[in-house]
């Protein structure tokens, strides 16, 4: 079996992303459509192999200012609120204006088709 990173599969995606953009695709028509329809450029290298019966595919796109950025990413499942939370650290090291921006992909188990899903992004400055 062929490993699946969607940072490196998707990567086509994360050009023109749009600020606060999030997804959530939970079939191969969903990825067809949202490539389609954003990124049709991306036709040829977004070929990506999702068991879409066992796997959801979330992204959200994050942008940060600094000398260098880390985006740490985990998501939470909550059964009692049927809920799913997406939370991206934004690790920012020093005073610089570089502009860094990543649509940040993650897989997880596929989701009940009544839980929702919550993104939460939080930056912060840490120390060299």
């Amino acid at each position: 079996p062929r490993l699946f990173d969607p940072q490196d599969k998707l990567s086509c995606f994360n050009h023109l992303a749009e600020k606060e953009e999030y997804v959530i695709i939970d079939s191969p028509g969903e990825l067809a459509g949202y490539r389609d329809l954003r990124y049709p450029r991306c036709r040829e290298t977004s070929d990506a192999i999702i068991d879409f019966d066992k796997k959801t595919l979330l992204g959200r796109f994050v942008e940060a200012e600094g000398c260098s950025v880390d985006f740490k990413k985990i998501v939470f499942r909550n059964d009692k609120e049927k809920q799913y939370t997406y939370k991206i650290d934004v690790l920012k090291k020093g005073a610089c204006n570089t502009h860094f921006t990543s649509m940040d992909w993650i897989l997880i188990p596929r989701r009940p088709i009544y839980y929702g899903v919550t993104f939460e992004v939080k930056e912060r400055l840490i120390s060299n």
